[in-house]
């Protein structure tokens, strides 16, 4: 069996920034990523997800080492300094690599 590596980048964040969190993914052409609500304890506090602003989601994807620092670097950068945001990077191996391609650019 084949495998190619890759970097998983796995963001927790507040849930109020999970739509501009996604838009990052998306215009830097990650190929697909997974979201799951997330629950735990930190710097922040017990973020337990029992009411919106407590709220929290996990998102990951696979893609480049490339993309994965950029991605990071530039979501620490812009929501770091306000916002509850943990960031980690995965050196992974993958099996079909085609679907950890970038996005095609539909324009």
């Amino acid at each position: 069996m084949s495998t190619t590596p890759r970097k998983m980048l796995t963001i927790v964040v507040e849930s109020v920034l999970e739509r501009a969190v996604v838009e990052a993914l998306q215009r830097a052409r990650v190929s697909g990523f997974t979201t799951v609500e997330a629950r735990g304890f930190g710097e922040h506090g017990l973020r337990q997800g029992d009411w919106d602003e407590s709220r929290s989601v996990r998102i990951e994807t696979i893609c480049t080492p490339e993309t994965a620092a950029k991605l990071a670097h530039g979501l620490l950068d812009r929501f770091g300094k306000d916002y509850a945001l943990v960031l980690w990077l995965q050196d992974v191996e993958v099996v079909r690599a085609g679907k950890f391609e970038a996005a095609a650019d539909d324009g």
